[in-house]
């Protein structure tokens, strides 16, 4: 099991979180939707497990997290991180809407390793979500 895999203890808020995400493996959700879905399912859970349990699979690599844009400000969405996930997998949201689209850009992460070394830096991250305002958004004319 993965969970031992990783030096976590099998438990049911565990299982029940993972198991939503493993039914729609490439499908981003935020917290709130995992929470309706394990409830819908029977399991009696508050949605600060759910917060909790997502983020100790985060640190642990079982499952991804991007920040969205959205009405209410940003939001964390999750996702699994099946061995089928790239790495080099990275998303387009539009800031406006949040519709976000995945991109296969397997250089980027080195290009911008590159660069952010002749600066000094060292890149932090990956899977990158890169901004934009897509054509549905965009001011006529603009």
């Amino acid at each position: 099991m993965k969970l031992r895999a990783i030096g976590l203890r099998i438990t049911l808020p565990r299982l029940s979180v993972l198991s939503v995400l493993a039914e729609s493996p490439q499908q981003w959700m935020d917290a709130n939707t995992v929470f309706q879905q394990v409830v819908a399912r029977g399991a009696f859970m508050r949605l600060s497990v759910v917060y909790h349990v997502m983020q100790e699979l985060e640190c642990r690599g079982l499952v991804l997290r991007e920040w969205r844009n959205g009405i209410r400000g940003h939001k964390a969405i999750y996702k699994l991180n099946s061995i089928e996930t790239p790495v080099h997998e990275h998303t387009m949201v539009c800031r406006q809407c949040g519709v976000g689209i995945s991109i296969d850009a397997p250089d980027l992460p080195n290009k911008l390793r590159k660069l952010a070394r002749t600066q000094g830096l060292v890149l932090a991250s990956q899977p990158m979500v890169i901004h934009v305002i897509c054509d549905q958004c965009t001011p006529e004319g603009g």
